[in-house]
């Protein structure tokens, strides 16, 4: 995973909106009672930067709110979406699952925000709010689903990769061994190998199919397992390192 990726996984828990605390529905009742001056509550955090009320004559100021967070939603939705084109060592399953769920959440939230400047009441406006949300956790559900399977699945390709030069490998220290050279170091670092490709696979290759199982109403429960995967790719990450260091081993001692 890029640092910039990782930077962005673990500040997910914090670029939740502002908005995400906003009731469903602006009735009386949901709202908890009407503010000072007529003014309708959104249920925003103080100190989020969000509007914390709403009257008719501010609603351009949460409606202007909402537009920002849906634009910025829909690039990242684009960016994510690049990410999945360019990432080679995706499984044609796992990127078929992320096109599709993108293309969905590109959908709905693009419909969100040809709807958002039509609405002409706080209820409406604030209902808008929520659906951006909860219903589409743009950041801290499809975000890292996708940085992380992506990771996941390159972890897992290349340790595939190297598993496929192990006959070979073992022919030739086979081979240098019958050729009376000594070929204890070698048979050690191509041991180890094997078994830092094994516990690299194991560390990451369970890792999609439990991220991808996740939709917008899994958060805020599905963070402990992303912050998990992420220890997962990062132990896979050094296996991987630490079975490259075996290769050069056996590739200086072959030379």
């Amino acid at each position: 995973m890029t640092q910039a990726a990782a930077r962005l996984l673990v500040g997910g828990l914090l670029t939740l909106s502002a908005l995400a605390a906003l009731p469903k529905t602006a009735t009386a009742a949901g709202l908890g009672g009407v503010a000072a001056g007529g003014a309708v509550p959104t249920g925003a955090p103080l100190g989020s930067g969000a509007p914390r009320t709403c009257s008719p004559a501010t609603l351009s100021v949460l409606l202007n709110y909402v537009e920002g967070g849906l634009s910025g939603r829909v690039s990242q939705l684009h960016t994510l979406t690049g990410a999945v084109a360019g990432a080679a060592a995706l499984s044609a399953s796992d990127a078929a699952t992320l096109s599709t769920d993108l293309a969905n959440e590109l959908s709905g939230v693009t419909a969100l925000e040809q709807k958002v400047p039509t609405d002409t009441t706080c209820a409406d406006a604030i209902a808008d709010a929520h659906a951006m949300v909860f219903d589409y956790r743009v950041y801290v559900v499809m975000t890292p689903q996708v940085h992380l399977t992506i990771t996941a699945d390159s972890e897992t390709a290349l340790g595939g990769r190297i598993t496929g030069l192990e006959p070979q490998i073992t022919a030739a220290i086979t081979a240098a061994g019958n050729a009376g050279k000594n070929v204890a170091a070698a048979k050690g670092a191509l041991a180890d190998l094997e078994s830092q490709v094994g516990a690299a696979g194991h560390a990451s290759s369970p890792i999609p199919s439990q991220v991808l199982g996740f939709t917008p109403v899994s958060y805020p429960g599905c963070w402990p397992a992303f912050k998990a995967d992420v220890g997962s790719l990062h132990t896979g990450r050094a296996a991987l390192r630490r079975a490259d260091r075996d290769l050069h081993v056996i590739v200086a001692f072959l030379h």
